[in-house]
């Protein structure tokens, strides 16, 4: 299996304002999951975002196979929060591999 987690450690928002000093960087996780091709696996991915009140900021999904690949990424995410959701995502059946990057 090999896993391409474009490494992006954060992301410029900047203000409505269109202020350049009013630009402000929140840290962006990004998740890369393999699976099981099942139609069940895509909701209860996303509830594990929706069970900490969390909307993933870019959600991407295809099926290779008998392996569906999800990628997302979530702003304003730190490291620690990341890996909490990480590890809750590896519990799911039939997730079999979750790489995450900050």
């Amino acid at each position: 299996m090999s896993y391409h987690v474009q490494a992006v450690s954060e992301a410029t928002v900047q203000t409505a304002f269109g202020d350049s000093a009013a630009v402000r960087h929140f840290p962006v996780a990004r998740f890369a999951i393999d699976a099981d091709a099942e139609c069940s696996v895509m909701p209860r991915v996303l509830e594990q975002f929706a069970s900490l009140g969390l909307i993933p900021s870019h959600w991407e999904s295809t099926v290779e196979g008998d392996t569906l690949h999800i990628e997302l990424s979530m702003t304003d995410m730190d490291a620690a929060r990341a890996e909490y959701l990480a590890r809750r995502l590896r519990r799911i059946f039939p997730v079999r591999a979750v790489v995450t990057a900050v």
